[in-house]
Formats: structure tokens, C-alpha cells, sequence
């Protein structure tokens, strides 16, 4: 038996389709590097925009906290959470001094009939 003849048509073509299939394999290998870059670009521009955007905050809020108009509203609100924290005491104290009361304190004994629930007996059964 003679050994195949492979002509010029057939090894351009076998050629050809090993190329289309390196350039697939390459355009995959390309798309998983391009997310992989994308999140990676991605995440390193969210810590940076996260780290400016809080020392700009705080910038601007210790700016505003030092002015005028800043140090009138703390002031006011401190004032505001102190009254209330003495509101609260207030009525705390008021109500322990009725605590003390012994007048509100019944000692009346109660009446076996207002009892709930049946006696049941040392060892688990019914009276």
C-alpha cells in the first residue's frame, strides 16, 4: 500500500485551520486578561476615590467645625442632649423617691382563691 499524497490544497487548509483555532484559543486568553485588568483597574480606582474622598471630608468638616457658624451649632446641640440628660434624671429621681414611698407597697395577704395553677405534690402528681 502506497503512502497518502497530500496535496498543496489539503496542507493549506489543515494550516489554515490550525491558525483559526491558535487566533480562538489567543482571542480567549485575551478576553479573560481584559476582565481581569478591567477589575483590577477598577478596584484600584475605588480605594483611591475612597481615600480622597475621606480626607476631603474630613478637611471640610474640621473646617467648618472651627467657624463661627459650625462652633454656634455644636454649642447648641450639647446644650440640647443636657437638657435632655436632666429631663431624664429628673424623672428618674422622681420615681425612685416613690419607690421609697412605703405607703404605695400593699402587704395584704392574698386570697387562696385568686390562686393560678393547681398544687401539685413533691413528686410530680396532681393534690
Amino acid at each position: 500500500m502506497a503512502a497518502p499524497v497530500v496535496t498543496y490544497a489539503e496542507l493549506i487548509a489543515a494550516l489554515l485551520t490550525g491558525l483559526a483555532i491558535s487566533l480562538g484559543i489567543l482571542g480567549v486568553v485575551i478576553a479573560g486578561l481584559a476582565l481581569w485588568g478591567y477589575r483590577a483597574i477598577r478596584d484600584e480606582a475605588k480605594g483611591i476615590s475612597m481615600k480622597i474622598a475621606r480626607s476631603e471630608t474630613r478637611k471640610r468638616v474640621s473646617e467648618y467645625l472651627r467657624s463661627d457658624e459650625g462652633v454656634e451649632i455644636v454649642e447648641n446641640e450639647v446644650a440640647k442632649r443636657v437638657d435632655e440628660l436632666k429631663d431624664g434624671l429628673a424623672i428618674g429621681n422622681s420615681y425612685s423617691k416613690l419607690a421609697q414611698d412605703p405607703s404605695i407597697i400593699k402587704s395584704e395577704p392574698e386570697d387562696q382563691k385568686s390562686k393560678v395553677g393547681k398544687p401539685y405534690h413533691k413528686k410530680g402528681g396532681p393534690a
